[in-house]
């Protein structure tokens, strides 16, 4: 199938999204209860041993948030796509009727927007529900971030809100992309990949920048 077709396209997309919750759908769960996981060992945990009730601050949040945003770029690709390099995995997936360019987007799609968006979307409504009961101190992380001085002030702004979606939506489709092409060790290939990359393009403006 070479001609593209929008119904074919959504029932891809359908079909991929069965494959991220068969193969990722707890681990997400788990990343987006994280600040419900946290909540518990930062303030509740403390309370078995004698000490005082603690509440997290923002910016301890903020920490864990980054955290967990890594282990989400790193591992859901490798999850969720990693094994059509399997022959087995790989052929059912090549028999799927639909064109390359519907598969090629269904991919881009549902790593780069749909599973962003859920966890986001996930991710703040836990740690809201945590804030308004009272057990974060700071308000909503929400809040936190829209008061941020980069994201407005008279020298430099950053829309913290584009930039941490674009940057994790391009970090999942890196990994998706070290996912589909090596064979084995994935995470750690592409790990290294981006490492000898960074090395090369730092060389090449060290060598470069003199003659500017």
């Amino acid at each position: 199938m070479n001609n593209f077709n929008i119904t074919r396209l959504g029932k891809t997309i359908v079909n991929d999204l069965r494959r991220v919750w068969q193969n990722y759908g707890y681990s997400l769960l788990i990343l987006i209860l994280m600040p419900a996981i946290f909540c518990l060992i930062y303030t509740f945990m403390p309370l078995l041993f004698g000490s005082e009730f603690n509440q997290a601050s923002p910016w301890a949040r903020v920490v864990v948030l980054t955290i967990t945003m890594v282990s989400l770029i790193v591992s859901c690709p490798n999850k969720v796509y990693g094994n059509l390099t399997d022959k087995r995995f790989g052929t059912d997936y090549l028999m799927l009727p639909a064109s390359t360019l519907e598969k090629f987007i269904s991919m881009v799609v549902v790593t780069a927007v749909i599973v962003p968006v859920v966890f986001f979307v996930g991710y703040m409504t836990v740690d809201a529900l945590l804030s308004l009961v009272g057990l974060y101190k700071g308000g909503t992380l929400l809040a936190f971030i829209a008061k941020s001085p980069v994201m407005d002030n008279e020298y430099v702004t950053v829309n913290l809100w584009n930039a941490g979606y674009f940057s994790l939506a391009l970090n999942m489709l890196v990994f998706l992309l070290g996912a589909i092409y090596f064979k084995k060790g994935k995470t750690a290939l592409t790990i290294l990949s981006l490492f000898a990359i960074a090395v090369v393009v730092s060389s090449a403006l060290t060598f470069i920048a003199p003659h500017i």
